[in-house]
């Protein structure tokens, strides 16, 4: 996919992201970012940590995670902006890198990247009007890149102890795994690039880029089916506290 193609289902307003309100107000009630690792049951273990396991399952839908959802749907704000401060001052910490780090990963690599906001599937299902990505990056152009067909960029400012993780492995950690590949999902790319950066380490030490392969088996079998049950459990919920409460027993 090219960059038109991707940018004709960028929201209005988002590329700032965690720097814009109306970012944080497409978030509500949908599934998104690294929010995907609470209820997609099986990430491909084997395939992002170099196990000999092709995937291994997770705890079955973290409750906190469907519960600030379920905030979301009855107040109609996002969690991390209007709910829990914390929370937003938390992903601004997780930010602040991201351009050093994409700047680093350009010089190194000779690319030239893009930012892009939150960016939605190009899918007439139910479940692709709640699911919704924002990759940090683009690449338009560089060694090798094919512009009909262009990779994605993900960022993770992580501590110390997982960043050297990443830097011991060489690879995407599971637990971003399915953030990774929704983004390739949604902007139709072949492969990602996953950079773990470390502003205080050493030079030398301070970033490691993991390409990580489109996983069509698991966005379709795993990610898509995962989403798809989530919504219906998180849908349930509301029911269930509407019918508890004497209300509207379903208000969408």
């Amino acid at each position: 996919m090219n960059i038109d193609q991707i940018l004709e289902r960028e929201v209005p307003n988002t590329r700032e992201q965690a720097g814009s309100p109306e970012w944080f107000a497409q978030r509500v009630g949908k599934a998104t970012g690294s929010g995907f690792s609470n209820f997609i049951r099986k990430p491909a273990v084997g395939r992002a940590a170099g196990s000999d396991r092709t995937s291994a399952p997770i705890p079955k839908f973290k409750k906190d995670y469907r519960r600030k959802k379920l905030v979301e749907m009855i107040t109609g704000k996002c969690y991390e902006e209007d709910v829990n401060p914390m929370e937003k001052r938390r992903m601004a910490h997780g930010t602040m890198y991201e351009d050093p780090a994409i700047e680093k990963f350009c010089e190194v690599y000779g690319m030239t990247t893009m930012k892009v906001g939150a960016i939605r599937p190009d899918s007439d299902e139910p479940w692709a009007d709640r699911f919704l990505v924002s990759p940090d990056a683009i690449v338009i152009s560089g060694p090798d890149i094919d512009p009909e067909n262009l990779p994605v960029v993900e960022v993770k400012n992580m501590g110390y102890l997982n960043h050297l993780s990443v830097l011991e492995t060489g690879r995407c950690p599971e637990g971003y795994y399915p953030q990774v590949q929704a983004e390739i999902l949604v902007t139709g790319a072949p492969y990602a690039y996953f950079i773990s950066y470390h502003p205080f380490m050493p030079e030398d030490y301070r970033m490691m880029v993991c390409r990580v392969e489109r996983d069509q088996n698991y966005i379709d079998e795993e990610l898509i089916k995962g989403t798809i049950s989530f919504l219906a459990d998180l849908d349930r919920s509301i029911i269930k506290v509407n019918s508890n409460l004497g209300l509207d027993v379903c208000p969408f």
